[in-house]
């Protein structure tokens, strides 16, 4: 009789403690799930930043009603991208020409975790002296994270 007794407890020691496994593994799923979803949220945050300069930066550049509105990028790139975007300075003068950028399709790829590329598909309605004309165009624009923020890092056009 003594040995039911002693094979009941251990099959309720069993049972009692698988239960106590099971549970506190549940509740770790649930904090790793946890950090799953707050990881995902964090990661879009930053695409959705790169995104946001992305199109800011070509709406700056490519639409301005004069050329020294077009120097109103330096906060949103890097310091060197800057340098290169205008080589000879800050122009002086107003040269008649104003531009506007009508249509914008981004493709973007992760070069790294503080590199992304994106692939703009542009249009750009460009007016001189009264007369205008439309530019289809592939630019190129690579972003980096420096100092917490997204800046445009380099850029280029593309060959059709």
């Amino acid at each position: 009789m003594k040995t039911k007794w002693i094979k009941v407890l251990l099959i309720l020691a069993v049972v009692l403690i698988g239960w106590g496994v099971k549970s506190k593994f549940a509740s770790q799923q649930t904090i790793v799930e946890s950090y799953e979803h707050k990881i995902i949220e964090l990661n879009q945050v930053e695409t959705t930043a790169a995104d946001e300069v992305n199109r800011t930066f070509l709406e700056r550049f490519f639409t301005y009603e004069s050329m020294l509105d077009r120097y109103e990028v330096g906060d949103i790139t890097t310091a060197d991208c800057y340098a290169s975007l205008f080589p000879s300075g800050k122009v002086e003068s107003d040269s008649g020409l104003s531009s506007e950028l009508t249509s914008c399709d981004s493709y973007k790829k992760e070069e790294s975790k503080d590199t992304i590329s994106f692939l703009n598909q542009l249009q750009i309605t460009i007016k001189v002296g009264g007369k205008e004309t439309v530019q289809h165009t592939i630019f190129k624009t690579e972003l980096k994270f420096v100092d917490g923020v997204w800046k445009v890092n380099e850029i280029s056009f593309e060959e059709d």
